[in-house]
């Protein structure tokens, strides 16, 4: 994707924008995970291990690659974090350069929607990217 800027001169160039490159973070996620929100966090597992391994509750799931370089983060709310996961994989394309998955059980679907969008900014995300 490529983002249009000014030069000084006036006239407009383009400069590509570079993938999202933030790596997850454990201190602060064991610092979140503390709060009244969250019930639970998963482990990291392989993509693939999704449909025998998660339980449908409300929550938050995050795609990564082997690095751990956040791919795509998505909300999954009424108990259908395994359905939704999936269907990012297979129907939406997210995982698109992902290998592993991760989920945060919450309390709400409120609090999971606010951690959500946390991520989004925390991380910037490649797949959350509107084109």
């Amino acid at each position: 994707m490529k983002r249009k800027i000014k030069a000084k001169s006036g006239k407009s160039k383009r400069r590509k924008v570079q993938n999202s490159t933030k790596r997850w973070n454990p201190k602060f996620w064991s610092i979140d995970t503390k709060r009244p929100g969250v019930r639970r966090v998963g482990k990291w597992i392989d993509i693939k291990k999704i449909k025998t391994e998660w339980k449908n509750v409300n929550g938050v799931y995050i795609f990564a690659n082997k690095n751990r370089i956040v791919k795509y983060v998505g909300f999954a709310g009424s108990s259908n974090l395994k359905k939704e996961s999936l269907s990012a994989t297979k129907q939406r394309n997210k995982a698109k350069g992902a290998t592993i998955a991760l989920f945060v059980q919450c309390t709400s679907n409120k609090y999971a929607k606010e951690l959500e969008n946390k991520l989004k900014h925390m991380y910037a995300p490649v797949n959350n990217k509107d084109i």
